[in-house]
């Protein structure tokens, strides 16, 4: 072939898949490859007792997945209900409050990260030089 002379370009139709032809003791068939398809996936199908099976396991997976999802929620609901119920503060065992129950630490940011050691809510953060005895040092107070 030479350079004048360029190969025909493939079209849609030649890259389409061949028909199959098969010989049955009536005659020739043809397949077309949607049938053939259909024909292999009838295959892997299986019994229909297999069939039943996978398909009231999935159900049930699915049914176990909404159950959880409304545990989850009504579990966060409750957690949110104790702790706008919390005081936080610390009792003595006469059930007299004689403390916050908010504790935390300063992180690297220079912020005081907070929560209730009664319910176990976090507070958004707060510089660390406004909480009191930090000293407004990472680390906590100087030891000078």
């Amino acid at each position: 072939m030479t350079e004048t002379e360029k190969a025909p370009a493939k079209t849609k139709k030649d890259t389409a898949l061949p028909e199959a032809t098969m010989k049955s003791p009536v005659g020739e068939m043809t397949i077309l490859p949607e049938q053939l398809l259909d024909i292999i996936r009838e295959a892997r199908k299986g019994p229909p007792e297999e069939e039943e099976a996978k398909l009231r396991a999935r159900t049930q997976r699915e049914r176990s997945g909404q159950m959880l999802g409304e545990q989850l929620v009504k579990a966060d609901a409750l957690k949110e209900s104790v702790q706008n119920a919390c005081s936080h503060m610390k009792t003595n065992g006469y059930g007299q409050e004689v403390g916050s129950a908010v504790h935390g630490q300063i992180h690297s940011d220079n912020m005081y990260h907070g929560f209730c050691i009664r319910c176990f809510k976090e507070f958004d953060p707060i510089r660390g030089d406004l909480v009191p005895g930090a000293g407004g040092k990472v680390g906590g107070a100087s030891f000078s």
